[in-house]
């Protein structure tokens, strides 16, 4: 990870990744994500509480979210 990448990050309840998303120094502005509501194998996951993780130069932000099917 260097400095200016921005990396992003879902996590369940039990800490597992089930999505993840790097980008090399994107330019300023708004960008946009979606996720699908898949693990990498390409299954649903289930509907329960997640974490997300955004890291971009040293600073970790994280939110918790709800997913409802």
């Amino acid at each position: 990870f260097r400095e200016n990448d921005i990396a992003l990050e879902i996590r369940d309840g039990s800490g597992r990744s089930v999505f993840s998303q790097s980008h090399c120094r994107l330019s300023i502005g708004t960008h946009e994500i979606r996720w699908d509501g898949r693990n990498p194998r390409g299954v649903d996951v289930s509907p329960g509480l997640y974490f997300l993780l955004l890291l971009y130069d040293r600073v970790v932000i994280s939110r918790s979210f709800i997913l409802l099917r």
